[in-house]
């Protein structure tokens, strides 16, 4: 394979001219171009950790016309951006659809978030000993005129991916802010994206958002991954500090599914940790899961920080969280995600005279 030019396109995307004798012959020399740029850079005594995604297009397989030629490998850049970080995507005719499809969703989902098509539904957090209800998560979900409620998986990483998850995200702040004060005294989470956590003024905007609305700080929760907290600079971190000293709770999200350390967990505000369902489905059936659960419950307890289990769906696995010591559960053991109405019911009935939560499989009133 024989370099023919190389130029930079943007500060962040460069174009390589290749000459092959065919296809195959260029998959080595892209595999160590990945490895090469995968390796740590040192900057002023930083440890930089870079990475790269290659979209590929062939001349004459796809098209003679040069300019038409880095348009497709463009569309297999994006795709490869959109599988994950550090891969390599050849073009393929039906990736132009997939990315008319995309385009559509994009154009639909800033209007649906201008136009009032968004909607929050909220699933329970309870307590492990009592069972009480102790908060709730606020999700997502998208009521499309055509296509009915449209689950999160379906648009978020779109959104991501087109920048419309930093208007996301800050309408589902402020409607969950809006919608929290009706469900007394219970704390109400909301999932940050990354990319929403980095803009400039995000601790403003949430500010806002609590004092507009009258909800109390200290009953809001920001869940942000894993790989949120790996990301992070200083103004995250700013951001972040300030929202805790003002009262806001900072969950990590999915704990264990990444490679946070306790490092990062000490270097940032956290005061609770969500231990991923994936850990959570395996309790009573793989021993390593027991371990992974049990070691990270620890861990939280020493650093004062609240632990909650993700994904509980049965008895077995409440057992194990209640003997490891785990302070709050989540999952369809308790409720799906419901209305905000079935929300406040809930809690109705609760804080009755002598009321007590109902049992686990009496909450399948899911409006998910």
């Amino acid at each position: 394979t024989m370099p023919l030019c190389f130029f930079r396109m943007t500060p962040m995307e460069f174009v390589l001219y290749l000459i092959c004798a065919e296809r195959a012959e260029v998959e080595p020399f892209l595999d160590t171009l990945l490895s090469v740029m995968q390796q740590p850079v040192r900057l002023e005594g930083h440890e930089l950790q870079i990475g790269a995604s290659i979209g590929v297009a062939f001349a004459p397989e796809h098209t003679d016309d040069p300019g038409e030629l880095m348009r497709l490998a463009d569309i297999a850049l994006y795709r490869a951006k959109a599988d994950g970080r550090g891969l390599v995507r050849f073009f393929a005719p039906e990736l132009e659809q997939d990315i008319r499809n995309r385009r559509t969703v994009e154009l639909e989902l800033a209007e649906a978030i201008d136009h009032g098509q968004m909607a929050l539904v909220f699933q329970p957090q309870v307590d492990v000993e009592s069972e009480r209800i102790v908060g709730f998560e606020a999700l997502v979900r998208w009521d499309h005129p055509e296509r009915g409620r449209l689950p999160p998986e379906t648009f978020v990483p779109v959104a991501e991916r087109s920048r419309l998850i930093c208007r996301l995200d800050n309408w589902v702040m402020r409607r969950a802010c809006e919608l929290g004060r009706r469900l007394d005294d219970v704390t109400v989470s909301v999932n940050m994206s990354p990319i929403s956590l980095r803009q400039p003024n995000i601790a403003d905007l949430i500010l806002e958002s609590l004092a507009e609305t009258g909800f109390e700080p200290s009953r809001l929760e920001i869940e942000i991954t894993e790989s949120a907290i790996i990301q992070a600079d200083v103004e995250v971190n700013a951001a972040l500090l300030r929202l805790r000293e003002s009262g806001v709770r900072i969950a990590l999200d999915d704990f264990g599914t990444g490679h946070a350390s306790l490092v990062h967990i000490r270097r940032f505000p956290v005061t609770k940790i969500k231990i991923d369902r994936s850990f959570i489905s395996n309790l009573g059936t793989e021993r390593d899961a027991a371990a992974i659960v049990e070691y990270v419950v620890r861990l939280g307890r020493s650093l004062g920080i609240v632990l909650t289990a993700e994904g509980v769906e049965t008895r077995e696995q409440l057992r194990f969280l209640r003997a490891f010591g785990a302070q709050q559960a989540q999952g369809f053991l308790f409720s799906g995600p419901v209305s905000i109405d079935a929300a406040q019911a809930m809690l109705a009935d609760q804080n009755a005279p002598g009321g007590r939560p109902r049992p686990p499989g009496m909450r399948r009133n899911v409006d998910a």
